[in-house]
């Protein structure tokens, strides 16, 4: 085939065109995915976006056959949107499109209801191919979906014959269910109930039929299942309360689940209500309660183990002859008092126990080993048990507790730590030092793959496709070599630089410079980046550094403001006794106080929608600690962010620099004193 026949035959439309939504925050690899598309035809590309969110409002837009969407992206990742998107366009085929292998991630994309799951370093002339594939795929019905799918539109509101009609293709599986099921109305009547939730309210069905739910509980449960029915109908998840009966069943526990079920814009329908009779797990749980209040009392003559009663506020109740022989305190002196009485004045101000007693409150039973005081101020290792006391009817009554003295136990325990603690140390530094390699290693790869998949796809489109790409085309794809290229110099400059610092390698010819030129350089070297950058630097400060160092600082701190803040963006310097202190401010919305600390270690990505090494920020931290000073982060008057480099000041330039091979202090040829250009593992 010629390569006019060839044009053609990629060019010329299919009868029925497949429409399509692009998502990915690459716009590169969206830019080249749909030339792609274009050049073969058979496609209509829709629309494109960069987040979850903009998956969800295309696909109800547009409503397309196919969407292709990336896993990996900002505010809303490709996995959370699939069932947005499928709610806003049940038919159309989710096919993810990931540069992660698909190990692990395909079965969770097809669970969530994707048709197809597609690597990225597939060459990209086989990507129609696989689409026209997805598209004739049957979509799943997955979860809540597959009730909504079978139910018409509309709102079910009160009316019983509505929910007569849907519920009419679940009458087999209501009837043969072994738990009590029910559709109720969204205000909470029932519409349908089968044989088994009659049988566990001892009614039967047609009795059901037309009541609230509220009114066939407990009286004093009534508001909880009335506030459950609201809940449910506004919340995307399950709502469950365990209650007891009306009348006959009053003795009878239930567990009560509420879920709404949704038509495709996600409006609520009806109700499904799910009844589970538990009335056996209290009456154990009675019985549990009973056997420990005996346990209790044999206990009681113990003396080996402080053993006391404390009410609901956690005041002492009782207390047997081993809590005196324990603590010193006889019964008269210690009944009434706060059970705070007996821990540290450190744990005092933590409230620990109001939290320890709260725990006991909301999982029945709480333990531990801690300090203890005495009535003589001693203090004593203790282990502690405590737990909560219900009546009959599951009320709070009170908490047991049981202490026993360990003093001596953990006395050995310390010992036996102790022995072991260097050999604990070593083997956790072997385990980070593995850790540290495997994410060197997957962080890497996956910065390799990206640049590396889109320059081998833009040449092989230019080298299969130069006849049919216009002169936009072309140059656009040359641009994404070169851009490519430049990304890979940069990633690998970063990583060179990063392990020459962790070995305490940096070659660094630290010289007198002069401010205000690193500045300029810094500031030209971004000449077509925007926002445009201001400069605050007097002429006269001098600053004893690397200058090819001090300049890759710099820009990389320029690049951090102009890619993750806001305008405006500005680079000032100024001296400050005998020190130079250089800020990188923008206006953007700054960082959260939890990611501070992370800024400038390895790896850090903080949630950025910009991807990376995670490397910049160490970078620029451990080359200005090489050379003597060091970096920090401050939030500017604005709310922005602002990071300030501080190196040591100079004043007369030398003949020639000072070259470090090693971290270590050495001093300024023309400086005054000593000035330290290195300090410790770079």
């Amino acid at each position: 085939m010629d390569n006019s026949t060839r044009s053609m035959a990629l060019s010329a439309p299919a009868e029925d065109p497949l429409t399509i939504v692009l998502v990915d925050d690459a716009s590169d690899l969206r830019e080249l995915v749909r030339r792609r598309l274009e050049v073969t035809g058979g496609f209509t590309v829709a629309g494109e976006g960069a987040t979850g969110h903009d998956a969800i409002r295309l696909a109800a837009e547009h409503q397309p056959d196919l969407v292709l969407l990336d896993v990996s992206m900002p505010e809303m990742d490709g996995l959370e949107a699939i069932a947005g998107v499928l709610a806003a366009c049940p038919g159309t085929r989710v096919v993810m499109f990931s540069g992660f292998e698909a190990t692990g991630l395909e079965e969770r994309a097809r669970d969530l209801g994707a048709v197809d799951f597609i690597e990225k370093s597939i060459p990209v002339s086989e990507l129609p191919g696989r689409l026209r594939h997805a598209a004739a795929l049957q979509v799943p019905i997955v979860g809540d979906r597959a009730v909504t799918a079978a139910l018409p539109a509309g709102r079910a509101g009160d009316a019983p014959e509505l929910f007569e009609e849907h519920l009419e293709r679940f009458r087999a599986a209501f009837e043969g269910a072994t738990i009590g099921m029910a559709a109720l109305t969204l205000s909470g009547r029932i519409v349908r109930a089968n044989a088994t939730l009659a049988q566990i309210m001892r009614c039967a069905e047609s009795e059901l039929f037309g009541q609230l739910f509220a009114d066939v509980v407990y009286e004093q449960s009534r508001s909880d299942i009335a506030q459950a029915v609201v809940s449910a109908a506004d919340s995307p998840r399950p709502v469950s309360i365990e209650h007891r009966l009306r009348g006959e069943r009053g003795d009878a526990w239930v567990r009560s689940t509420l879920s709404a079920v949704r038509d495709s814009a996600d409006r609520p329908l009806y109700l499904f209500l799910q009844v589970v009779d538990v009335t056996p797990e209290h009456e154990a749980a009675r019985e549990l309660f009973i056997s420990e209040q005996r346990f209790r009392l044999l206990l009681e003559s113990v003396s080996d183990y402080a053993m006391y009663t404390l009410d609901v506020d956690g005041n002492l109740a009782s207390w047997n002859t081993g809590a005196q022989k324990l603590t010193g305190y006889t019964t008269d002196e210690i009944l009434g008092r706060n059970v705070r009485v007996f821990y540290t004045p450190e744990a005092q101000a933590l409230h620990q126990s109001e939290h320890e007693l709260e725990t006991a409150r909301q999982e029945g039973r709480f333990e531990e080993e801690g300090w203890r005081v005495r009535k003589d101020g001693s203090r004593f290792w203790a282990g502690i048990v405590i737990t909560a006391l219900r009546d009959e009817h599951g009320e709070l009554i009170g908490f047991g507790k049981v202490i026993r003295d360990v003093t001596e136990r953990e006395r050995a325990a310390e010992e036996r730590e102790r022995a072991a603690a260097e050999l604990a140390a070593s083997n956790e530094q072997l385990k980070r030092a593995a850790e540290e390699r495997a994410e060197f290693v997957a962080v890497t790869a996956h910065e390799l793959r990206g640049p590396v998949h889109l320059m081998r796809s833009s040449a092989e489109m230019l080298r299969d496709d130069w006849e049919i790409l216009d002169d936009r085309g072309r140059k656009h794809l040359l641009q994404v070599l070169v851009s490519g290229g430049g990304r890979l110099n940069r990633l690998l400059e970063d990583l060179l630089v990063t392990a020459r610092a962790e070995a305490g390698r940096l070659d660094l010819a630290v010289v007198p410079v002069i401010a205000l030129s690193v500045v300029q350089e810094a500031v030209r070297g971004l000449a077509s980046a925007t926002p445009a950058v201001s400069i605050d630097c007097p002429d006269d400060v001098v600053v004893a550094a690397d200058r090819r160092r001090l300049v890759q600082i710099l820009t990389n701190l320029l690049s951090n403001a102009i890619t993750h803040g806001a305008p405006p963006v500005g680079v000032a310097a100024r001296r400050l006794g005998e020190t130079v202190e250089f800020s990188v401010c923008d206006g953007g919305r700054g960082v959260s106080e939890a990611d501070v600390p992370k800024l400038f270690t390895k790896f850090a990505q903080l949630g950025s929608a910009e991807r990376g090494t995670g490397l910049g920020l160490f970078i620029v931290r451990e080359l200005t600690r090489a050379q003597g000073g060091d970096v920090r982060y401050e939030r500017s008057s604005d709310g922005g962010s602002c990071f300030v480099v501080k190196l040591p000041a100079a004043k007369i330039l030398p003949a020639r620099p000072i070259r470090i091979t090693k971290v270590r202090r050495t001093s300024i040829p023309g400086g005054e004193g000593r000035a330290p250009v290195g300090g410790g593992k770079a």
